[in-house]
């Protein structure tokens, strides 16, 4: 019981950081979500933990309140500050366990075999899928052998997760009048240019995001190629409220699928299905 309470206390106080971020509403719903995440990680007191593109570090926050060391690594340096002030004024007690680095995630400033582990939260699909590699490289390379690698991330093979991607990725301010018929246009063509890729050259996507889904099977593979065996596969949320496109009829149909699908998570199927849930990882272990 008393371990149940912490885990609740610690959780608390993710949500009362990463609030400040958004409405408090959004921040629950998001560490929901990161139960993925923490399921797989196990913390303990004094180890040294690095977790590359930390984005809003609220693992900051759990990783010190659970007694370890965290370094956050980020390409972001506004939103590195932003997470060490809020940090300071929250939680002053434990700003000492943390350190937030500007890196390049395939191109990490440490030595060799320095962590005790090395996590990845929802962050390699930022990147270009040739990028990937290198950045799974460097998380093998400064761990120590025999330690631990999570990796988590959005999945090619979540049907609500992909058909919304496009909303994401389309730049709305850029696109022409009426906005709506030719946001539907870009969805389509987005889509159309998986078949056909010379389409790619008429999309109108964000310079400053980018997002690309995998499958639970590519990321088994790129981790075994880097002396990382996983251990244990872990999956959640067949439906993520937060990828609700813009304010359409295809909005609110979305969200009425997505609540069905929600549903089957507590049914018998799930052992099926979670292969197909939104977010998954894996917990590897470094052997070479």
């Amino acid at each position: 019981m008393k371990i149940r309470l912490r885990d609740t206390s610690i959780k608390e106080s993710c949500i009362k950081f990463y609030k400040t971020f958004r409405s408090v509403e959004y921040a629950r719903q998001y560490i929901n979500l990161k139960e993925v995440d923490w399921q797989l990680t196990s913390i303990r007191e004094g180890e040294l933990i690095l977790d590359v593109g930390s984005g809003k570090a609220v693992d900051a926050v759990r990783v010190a309140l659970l007694g370890g060391f965290y370094v956050g690594v980020d390409i972001e340096l506004q939103e590195l500050l932003y997470s060490r002030k809020i940090i300071s004024k929250l939680f002053p007690e434990i700003l000492s366990q943390i350190d937030l680095v500007v890196a390049d995630a395939t191109r990490l400033p440490f030595r060799d075999e320095v962590f005790d582990q090395a996590v990845s939260y929802s962050a390699i699909e930022h990147v270009n899928p040739s990028l990937r590699t290198s950045w799974i490289s460097e998380m093998s390379r400064v761990i120590k052998e025999e330690c631990i690698v999570v990796i988590t991330c959005q999945n090619t093979l979540s049907l609500i997760c992909y058909l919304n991607l496009p909303f994401r990725v389309i730049d709305v301010s850029k696109l022409s009048s009426p906005k709506i018929v030719n946001l539907l246009s870009q969805y389509l063509l987005y889509f159309l240019a998986k078949i056909f890729p010379s389409l790619s050259k008429y999309l109108i996507l964000r310079s400053d995001y980018h997002e690309d889904f995998i499958t639970p099977k590519k990321l088994f593979k790129l981790l075994s190629l880097h002396g990382l065996y996983p251990i244990e596969f872990n999956s959640g949320t067949l439906y993520y409220w937060g990828y609700a496109p813009p304010k359409l009829v295809f909005s609110r149909f979305a969200l009425k699928i997505g609540k069905i699908l929600s549903r089957l998570e507590k049914s018998p199927l799930y052992t099926l299905l979670k292969y197909f849930c939104l977010r998954f990882g894996y917990r590897a272990v470094k052997i070479s």
